[in-house]
């Protein structure tokens, strides 16, 4: 039975690989032929604190899922340790699609977040790039959301990202946790061997645009 189980997981693991070869954007197998990108240009400017799912700002995307198949919104997780607060003015991931969808945060003290829909803080954006079948979606968008007081309170959990618009950026998986949500769950992009492109940059001493801003997310996990 053990050599059975150790069997069917690399069968398994294999599936995962072959998968990201042959350009499958949808969990049942959904696939969409790759299209050779040129490097993804750098943007916004340097801040305090800058993260990206990739290990390194602006990386590109190697693959893609898509809204239907593998899930309407991506979201990754991001701790603040510094003991400060952290003000989030950009956000940004390669994606593709017409638009206008929602950019979402939750802030929580570690556990999962709710459905989309019940986010802390959110706000529209139009992706640059248009093509909902452009594998990998090669434009990153970035959007500003210095004015949208979004704080991050110390030692409090940010789970961030967007609606994915028609073709959302990912990479193979490299250690990093992104989920999808995907049949009423947030599914571990993990299990797929995949990692959604998701990045942002903020700063300790950005004034809120909303004076309350602050106290009004303290408030919320008292």
């Amino acid at each position: 039975m053990k050599k059975l189980m150790l069997l069917l997981a690399i069968v398994a693991l294999a599936s995962l690989s072959l998968a990201a070869d042959e350009g499958i954007v949808g969990k049942k197998g959904q696939t969409l032929p790759y299209v050779d990108q040129p490097a993804a240009p750098a943007g916004g400017t340097r801040a305090d604190v800058e993260y990206s799912t990739t290990g390194t700002m602006d990386e590109p995307a190697t693959t893609g899922g898509s809204s239907d198949g593998w899930g309407s919104h991506f979201i990754a997780a991001w701790a603040n340790l510094s003991g400060q607060d952290v003000y989030v003015v950009e956000f940004g991931w390669p994606c593709g699609g017409p638009g206008p969808v929602d950019w979402v945060v939750w802030l929580t003290d570690g556990g999962m977040p709710g459905s989309p829909g019940t986010q802390t803080f959110t706000g529209q954006f139009t992706p640059t790039g248009s093509d909902p079948d452009e594998l990998p979606p090669s434009q990153y968008s970035y959007i500003d959301v210095s004015t949208a007081g979004v704080v991050v309170p110390p030692d409090m959990v940010m789970y961030f990202g967007y609606e994915n618009p028609g073709i959302g950026g990912q990479i193979d998986f490299n250690g990093t946790d992104t989920w999808a949500w995907y049949e009423g769950m947030w599914d571990p992009d993990q299990g797929w061997g995949r990692t959604a492109v998701l990045q942002f940059k903020g700063n300790y001493d950005t004034v809120a645009t909303e004076p309350t801003s602050l106290s009004r997310v303290k408030a919320l996990f008292r």
